[in-house]
């Protein structure tokens, strides 16, 4: 009947417009879902700020406990036997006796010798130990980093990780680690005992150098927190730009 025909056509208009619809929102949530696949990669940030404490006790670990106390007690002996021949030369200097006594004479360039001998030595034993423990700190660091990237889901993270920055951190950031931490360690321990040394020898020596060393101490200090602060952040600059 033309009644039946027309409810039959009706249902037919409803099934299209629904067809319709969920087509046009099956569309919309392709196209929502492709946007969000297209912003897949992240974008590198810098860090701001320190660095953390868990950073430094990482690298001590990897270099391992016994290289790096070794590494502060050799580089302690160095200086000592610096400070040592500096005050034997000093002794030497001051005794009139030993423009008339061989014997003295002998003794005390003896003595200096062997003090120049043992800060041969030990400047060499710490540097060895120092490249050792840098080089094994490399290995370890280099594995934890292979072992990173290739851990979990690789199909994900090679998606989200644009292989530029992977390279970066298997090439730059690990020369840095290879080539340069080991140096910049053993100029800190050598360094770091030599300041040390000069203001326990100038106290002694001269006791008031105490009551300017205290503000001279905070002088340095801030500076360095300057200084650190900004060599930091414009090297990590460096690094994402790269």
């Amino acid at each position: 009947s033309a009644d039946s025909l027309m409810g039959r056509g009706s249902l037919r208009r409803r099934a299209r417009r629904q067809e319709s619809h969920d087509s046009a929102a099956s569309a919309a949530s392709l196209k929502r879902k492709q946007e969000v696949e297209g912003k897949l990669i992240e974008t590198e940030k810098s860090q701001t700020g320190g660095v953390e404490f868990g950073v430094y006790k990482h690298y001590i670990k990897s270099v391992g406990i016994f290289l790096s106390v070794a590494t502060l007690v050799l580089n302690f002996v160095f200086q000592a036997f610096q400070i040592g021949s500096n005050i034997w030369l000093t002794q030497w200097s001051n005794d009139k006796e030993v423009e008339h006594d061989t014997g003295l004479r002998n003794m005390y360039l003896g003595v200096y010798g062997a003090f120049g001998f043992g800060q041969g030595v030990f400047a060499y034993i710490s540097v060895v130990i120092v490249y050792v423990g840098g080089l094994r700190a490399a290995k370890i660091i280099h594995n934890d980093l292979l072992r990173l990237v290739m851990r979990g889901s690789v199909c994900r993270f090679f998606d989200i990780t644009p292989l530029g920055r992977i390279l970066n951190s298997f090439s730059g950031d690990m020369d840095v680690i290879d080539e340069e931490l080991p140096g910049t360690v053993d100029s800190l321990m050598t360094f770091l005992w030599m300041v040390l040394a000069t203001i326990v020898v100038i106290s002694i020596s001269t006791p008031i150098f105490l009551v300017v060393i205290v503000p001279i101490g905070f002088i340095y200090y801030f500076a360095q927190r300057f200084y650190v602060a900004t060599s930091r952040q414009l090297m990590r600059l460096e690094s994402v730009s790269r």
